[in-house]
């Protein structure tokens, strides 16, 4: 991860980065959500991007402001 950004309200949003120095199948990982101390995931998400060395791929709430919504590439309800 390259970034985590946690705002007010629903301004959320994950940033997976690859600086591996070759193309990575983000589809073989997933983003779990654990909320407030559980043990068990409430929610999965498998990603199927690929991403070249030096790209990012951002995760947002679909709830978040416009502004943030237009710098990010991919909607999900449970980040």
């Amino acid at each position: 991860m390259s970034e985590y950004l946690e705002g007010s309200n629903f301004n959320k949003a994950l940033e997976p980065c690859n600086g591996t120095g070759t193309t990575i199948d983000l589809s073989a990982y997933s983003l779990e959500l654990y909320a407030n101390g559980v043990e068990t995931a409430s929610a999965k998400l498998v990603l199927s991007v690929s991403l070249n060395n030096g790209e990012t791929y951002v995760v947002y709430h679909r709830d978040a402001i416009p502004k943030l919504r237009s710098k990010c590439n991919l909607e999900n309800v449970n980040i």
